[in-house]
């Protein structure tokens, strides 16, 4: 079996990769949103933070206004996310956390989940109103244009 190689410049090549990193971004972000498994925010930040290491490794073979905005854009979601994010973490340990605890402290550590809790309804909005938000729409759209 023979095989094509087709010879790709840097930029379009960076198009490509940026192209799939929008593809993971947008197959997680519907389960993020709906928090339905952190698995989703955990994914959907790896290929945040995959486009902002490649934008940043190639930027010179990107027009300079493009990897300006997808910089920018990219470190704006990250910190978006980023405490949605840690809260989760914390969560997902609170009972790791309780177990080092003796029985008699047990009770004490409930108002630290309870602030958890609350701590990550409100970064979810954030991360919700972020997501709506027509600064990431126009994101998005600019990250389209790659997959043509």
């Amino acid at each position: 079996m023979t095989e094509r190689i087709m010879a790709v410049t840097g930029g379009e090549a960076v198009s490509r990769i940026l192209a799939g990193l929008l593809d993971e971004l947008l197959m997680n972000e519907s389960g993020a949103v709906a928090a339905l498994n952190i698995a989703h925010l955990h994914n959907y930040r790896v290929a945040l933070r995959r486009a902002r290491v490649i934008v940043s490794q190639y930027k010179e073979v990107m027009p300079a206004d493009d990897a300006a905005l997808f910089l920018s854009e990219l470190r704006w979601l990250g910190q978006v996310t980023s405490q949605l994010r840690d809260t989760d973490v914390y969560l997902a340990s609170i009972k790791e956390y309780e177990g080092w605890l003796p029985d008699e402290l047990k009770s004490f550590f409930l108002p630290f989940q309870e602030y958890l809790l609350r701590n990550r309804e409100n970064a979810h909005e954030k991360f919700t109103a972020a997501i709506t938000d027509a600064r990431y729409t126009l994101f998005i759209s600019a990250l389209s244009i790659l997959r043509m």
